[in-house]
């Protein structure tokens, strides 16, 4: 019995670092002065990340079909709250950036979005998303709807 309650006891803290988590920087926005968007994947105004971590093995060019997920996911959550995509003059960039490491037997993909107002040239929002799951097949398969889940809760509907 006392066997099953160390167990029990142990098991927790590794589900709960396998939760998804989301931080936002900057608190809600209001879109109804944007009409416009462009998405790109850079560093905006993100600093770039360090060389590395012990015992991490990060990718630098992480799957297309990954990056083309949150893109679409990224269009998507601003195409719904009335903003019209454009390649040039945009009212608002929409920056993210992808790393995925694996650690041991876990894949952690995290995605940085920045949105950048043009007219002041100033970040307006800053977001992470970071997931952990078991294959880079779950990691794409969930961290583009986490995405447009962050992106919906926070900078509130165009009025």
């Amino acid at each position: 019995m006392r066997s099953i309650w160390m167990l029990l006891l142990l098991s927790v803290p590794a589900t709960l670092l396998l939760a998804d988590t989301h931080r936002v920087i900057a608190g809600k926005i209001d879109l109804s002065e944007f009409k416009t968007f462009n998405v790109r994947q850079d560093y905006p105004t993100s600093q770039q990340p360090g060389e590395g971590t012990s015992g991490t093995n990060r990718t630098p060019n992480v799957e297309p079909k990954l990056t083309q997920a949150v893109r679409d996911a990224l269009r998507s959550a601003f195409s719904s709250r009335g903003l019209k995509e454009t390649l040039n003059s945009a009212d608002l960039i929409v920056n993210f950036r992808i790393e995925v490491a694996t650690h041991y037997k876990e894949v952690t993909g995290i995605v940085v979005v920045d949105l950048t107002n043009t007219a002041t040239n100033t970040s307006i929002w800053h977001g992470q998303h970071i997931d952990n799951e078991e294959s880079s097949a779950k990691l794409e398969k969930r961290l583009p709807t986490a995405i447009k889940t962050m992106l919906l809760e926070n900078p509130p509907k165009k009025k």
